[in-house]
């Protein structure tokens, strides 16, 4: 007789994967002083001073939209934003960066920030108009606008590192509640007993996150907010090949994803362009793409799909068991993991296997192109006591 058998879950959680946002930096940082936050080391009050032959804020006077002129500069710009007590992570510096003499290039943090499945330009227009100090001086004091395309964010970008060198951004991780709701079946196949079928067990899941927070894609404060659905199929079995080995153990998997990969991040983020694309290789001149609004932020993803298959065998006497594991993500991209178990005494055993990681073809499609840098092979020793 076969056998079915349902099974409803609740979870109310902390999700593990978290959300990022920036987060504001220390007042210095490597050594240095923060030129960045607000207070008398900021470097565009000190160049205003420099200008102004003399103190920055010899006296002020309320305007009717609440900022503060500065009489006595002769310059007539707004004063530094004022920091209130209490305002949510913004009492102390007013920016989330940091001088930072290691840190990289534009052209680096361009394609860093699209690797880690974020959006280069919306986080550039995040760090600038979320944050009270580099809002003042951007847009403010400097008078950049709104960085519409890819010429208008290195301006922004370049200006950044042309006046204070090197920086690094500080980025913050929450744990958001969740409630998951999940339903699924077991059901345990009965056949002949040399069919491949009898004592398989087939499984179908599907979980519903309603209201799922994810990382913006400029680390904003205000998070991705979506309904995530997570499907999955499974099919498990123990199966004797021939009498002269144990089972061996298969399962395979397929699972599929409505608002994130399988590391948790939003599917929004994939299918990012590198700054690269958007500057001719022979002459360094912007290609017409870089002057196009929107051309750099990511085409994103409806959905992700991933296979697993694995197989354990154990040898005669259970001293030995081959191992082996393939992860495929349907974009292009694999991991499989070989492995093979020696135990010659209950106390004892060595494992040695390893990660051999291919990514797909495209540019941020698929989740191997985060970790296509850890192909390895390591050893492990264990005692048992």
């Amino acid at each position: 007789t076969d056998y079915l058998t349902g099974i409803v879950m609740y979870t109310n959680r902390r999700s593990p994967d978290g959300v990022a946002r920036y987060a504001e930096a220390p007042n210095s940082n490597a050594g240095l002083e923060n030129r960045f936050c607000v207070g008398a080391f900021n470097d565009t009050n000190n160049l205003l001073v420099g200008l102004a032959g003399g103190a920055f804020f010899p006296t002020t006077t309320v305007l009717a939209n609440g900022k503060a002129d500065v009489s006595g500069a002769g310059f007539g710009v707004p004063n530094m934003p004022d920091l209130a007590p209490g305002t949510k992570m913004l009492n102390n510096c007013g920016s989330p960066l940091a001088p930072d003499p290691l840190a990289v290039n534009s052209t680096e943090y361009w394609h860093l920030v699209g690797r880690a499945r974020l959006d280069p330009m919306k986080a550039l227009r995040v760090v600038v108009d979320e944050w009270p100090a580099d809002q003042w001086a951007t847009r403010e004091i400097f008078g950049f606008g709104t960085e519409l395309n890819v010429v208008d964010a290195l301006r922004t970008i370049e200006g950044f590192h042309s006046s204070f060198g090197g920086f690094r951004a500080w980025v913050t991780r929450e744990f958001k509640r969740e409630h998951i709701i999940a339903i699924g079946a077991n059901y345990l196949i009965n056949a002949d007993p040399d069919s491949i079928f009898d004592q398989m067990l087939v499984r179908g899941e599907v979980s519903v996150t309603p209201n799922k927070k994810f990382t913006d894609l400029g680390l904003s404060f205000k998070f991705i907010e979506e309904t995530e659905v997570i499907s999955a199929f499974i099919i498990e079995k123990y199966h004797r090949f021939t009498p002269a080995f144990p089972a061996t153990y298969i399962v395979l998997q397929w699972m599929h994803r409505t608002s994130s990969d399988l590391f948790g991040r939003h599917l929004s983020g994939t299918e990012s362009s590198d700054l690269e694309d958007f500057i001719d290789p022979v002459t360094g001149d912007f290609l017409p793409a870089a002057f196009v609004q929107g051309a750099a932020a990511p085409k994103g993803s409806d959905n992700s799909d991933y296979v697993v298959f694995a197989i354990q065998q154990p040898f005669p006497n259970l001293i030995w068991r081959f191992d082996l594991a393939l992860l495929i993500d349907v974009e292009g991209a694999y991991l499989i993991q070989p492995g093979i178990r020696y135990r010659p005494a209950a106390n004892w055993q060595w494992d040695l296997y390893a990660n051999l990681i291919e990514e797909g073809g495209d540019e941020n499609d698929d989740i191997m192109e985060t970790i296509d840098w850890a192909d390895e092979v390591f050893i492990r020793l264990t005692y048992y006591f």
